[in-house]
């Protein structure tokens, strides 16, 4: 009879282990160096120490029912109605923001009809999820709107 060891091979397998997460880690940081990473919006903290007045905005405009209503239209346009009769001079800016993507943003200032009705075509808009946030003055108060619309 011969006196054969039996080597234990759990060494390998450690280093086979080993090495198959050190891949697994470097395969990770590569994929993640090539994706884009969009800020919400690029200037977030001059547009943070300036919150406050937004609040006061959005305060004001639920007390006073002075909010604005978004939808879809017949003819597939957006229709944007503002609470305000003919007499009143609405100035200010629409912004149609797209969450997943800054770059589809775009900025509309306010144009309202004889009954209080912006129209904005939708023709060049991405079909998803957007924000309509509407910042308005009428009657030399601030008020400022924020709603959600989901193109198809």
């Amino acid at each position: 009879m011969t006196n054969k060891k039996h080597k234990s091979k759990w060494g390998y397998g450690v280093a086979f282990l080993y090495g198959g997460f050190v891949l697994f880690m470097l395969s990770i940081v590569f994929y993640v160096s090539f994706q884009d990473f969009q800020m919400v919006e690029d200037d977030y903290y001059r547009k943070e120490l300036v919150y406050q007045d937004q609040i006061d905005k959005m305060e004001r405009t639920r007390k006073n029912n002075s909010d604005v209503s978004v939808e879809i239209a017949s003819s597939g346009n957006i229709l944007i109605k503002f609470p305000v009769n003919n007499e009143t001079d609405v100035v200010g800016t629409i912004k149609l923001f797209r969450p997943s993507n800054a770059r589809l943003d775009v900025e509309i200032p306010i144009k309202l009809d004889s009954s209080g009705i912006q129209e904005i075509a939708i023709d060049r808009m991405v079909r998803g999820y957007w924000q309509v946030k509407v910042d308005w003055m009428a009657d030399s108060i601030e008020y400022y709107s924020q709603s959600p619309l989901f193109l198809n």
